[in-house]
């Protein structure tokens, strides 16, 4: 049964975290819907409840940095509070150990890795498909980012290469796609629709146009259809298939799946090391800022602990993704580059926290 200065220290922390997260859940949706207001208003199809439901998804695609954030706020604004009053000195001289009076910040740490490693399994991945059919068909002509990189190119395992401007995940279908099976063989496809029910059958283009190289060295449109089924890539259907879903899409189980299968390793290894990190994030958030709370000082502002922690975490975070760059680009492998130096971390965090 947990006593009253229990209750009282899960309250405060849980509140705290509520309303920094609600606060920048209110403050982000203000600004992104003033920048993009156009595409929203553009579209005639668009309701209320769509919109709330993308901004939930965006919320949760971002949460893996988000709640560390939140706790570190938390725990900084629920110690200072205590050391600044008096009571952890109250409740020491009344027997109770400094460990002990940490369990509920540890407790809730621990809630809060697991959730995050909940969202990565099972929200992350809707999140991520929603968000990004839904900025696809309603706010492409009002994103700049999308402007500049309208061009998008998948390798497929044969050596040939599928460019093209955008892929409709709802539809399934390429639209301007080219087809490079070589500098002497092209195909111009207005539309690839891919069967995602029937693998087994060839995908379906739209005013497809074969083009190849004559013998004067140029090239010349040899053939067009109107439709026309694609039995070379037939063979490559479930390989397209599954580059149809990023891999920052799937969830952690799907992506060890993928690496045993040892398809683009270095890709699958860097996203499931990022993945499976970050959540430990939670947890050093409160391990690596709750001894300098714990301090005895004349110093009252809390202003340094606020941003050094901020600090600390966003870099934190920083440090992850550029460690799966380094794995993406097979410079270092991803247990050197993204889970060695968190561990290092997090065992210097434990190290210090078990000396309280």
């Amino acid at each position: 049964m947990r006593t009253i200065w229990q209750r009282y220290l899960y309250s405060e922390i849980l509140k705290i975290t509520a309303l920094f997260l609600l606060c920048f859940f209110l403050l982000f949706v203000t600004i992104d819907y003033s920048v993009h207001m156009q595409g929203f208003l553009r579209s005639q199809s668009l309701g209320l409840f769509s919109i709330v439901i993308y901004y939930s998804y965006l919320f949760i695609k971002h949460c893996d940095l988000l709640l560390p954030l939140a706790l570190m706020v938390a725990t900084i604004k629920v110690l200072k509070g205590m050391n600044r009053q008096n009571e952890l000195l109250a409740l020491q001289a009344a027997g109770l150990p400094l460990k002990h009076l940490m369990r509920p910040f540890l407790i809730v740490a621990l809630l809060a890795t697991a959730l995050n490693f909940a969202v990565a399994q099972y929200l992350l991945p809707v999140s991520l498909q929603f968000t990004d059919t839904f900025q696809d068909k309603h706010l492409k002509r009002s994103s700049s980012e999308d402007r500049a990189n309208r061009i998008r190119v998948l390798e497929l395992k044969d050596s040939s290469k599928l460019a093209f401007e955008r892929f409709d995940r709802k539809t399934s279908t390429f639209h301007d796609l080219f087809w490079i099976r070589s500098i002497d063989d092209i195909w111009r496809i207005k539309q690839l629709k891919i069967d995602q029910e029937h693998p087994q059958e060839a995908p379906l283009g739209h005013f497809v146009d074969h083009i190849q190289r004559a013998s004067d060295g140029g090239l010349h449109k040899v053939a067009s259809y109107s439709t026309l089924r694609l039995e070379p890539l037939k063979a490559g259907a479930y390989q397209l298939k599954k580059m149809n879903i990023p891999a920052e899409s799937l969830s952690l189980s799907k992506l060890a799946k993928e690496l045993k299968q040892k398809n683009h390793y270095a890709q699958i290894s860097a996203i499931l090391a990022m993945k499976s990190v970050r959540p430990f994030l939670c947890l050093l958030a409160v391990l690596s800022i709750a001894p300098f709370c714990l301090r005895f000082t004349r110093l009252s502002s809390s202003l340094p602990l606020y941003a050094g922690g901020i600090f600390g975490i966003i870099t934190c975070f920083i440090a992850i993704q550029a460690g799966g760059i380094l794995t993406e680009n097979q410079v270092l492998p991803s247990l050197i580059s993204v889970v060695l130096p968190t561990a290092s971390l997090m065992s210097w965090s434990i190290f210090r926290f078990a000396k309280l």
